[in-house]
């Protein structure tokens, strides 16, 4: 692989782009949603986001395209999501979590094309896949748990 800096510089630039070019006529205040937040939602959000790490393992049959493709995508979501706000303050509402999350995802991404170009012992790969979990675990917990204190401390 290329590296993992041009995963996240793609990502970086893409979301980048999708906000300078995005209008959104309404708004968003923070302060309109009504935020809960519990085991439940922690448990929903670890299963997207390991459904979400399914399309980076597809990239092991189907090439490297697939992982550029993701983090295109993501960057699209989080330039839209930025752009729907009315502030840019609330950047810090993502900023936790979103950097262990897209590290977790970038870390898998360049496990898989490790993986892919050199044979390595199953231990590793284990080690690899867990270490993965446990990024996007912590990810998890953080969205679920410190984001809303975030929101309250912003509205």
């Amino acid at each position: 692989m290329k590296g993992k800096k041009y995963l996240i510089l793609t990502y970086l630039l893409t979301a980048l782009i999708v906000f300078y070019f995005s209008v959104s006529s309404e708004k968003q205040v923070i302060s309109d949603y009504n935020v809960v937040f519990g085991f439940k939602d922690f448990f929903q959000i670890l299963f997207k986001n390991l459904i979400a790490s399914v399309w980076l393992l597809l990239s092991y049959v189907f090439g490297e395209s697939i992982i550029y493709i993701f983090f295109v995508i993501n960057g699209i979501v989080l330039g839209l999501l930025l752009s729907s706000f009315s502030s840019v303050m609330y950047l810090l509402l993502i900023l936790p979590h979103g950097i262990i999350e897209i590290g977790a995802y970038v870390y898998l991404a360049d496990t898989i094309m490790t993986i892919k170009s050199k044979n390595q012992g199953k231990k590793i790969v284990a080690k690899h896949f867990i270490c993965f979990f446990l990024l996007l675990t912590l990810a998890a917990g953080i969205e679920t748990f410190i984001t809303p204190l975030m929101i309250n401390f912003l509205s």
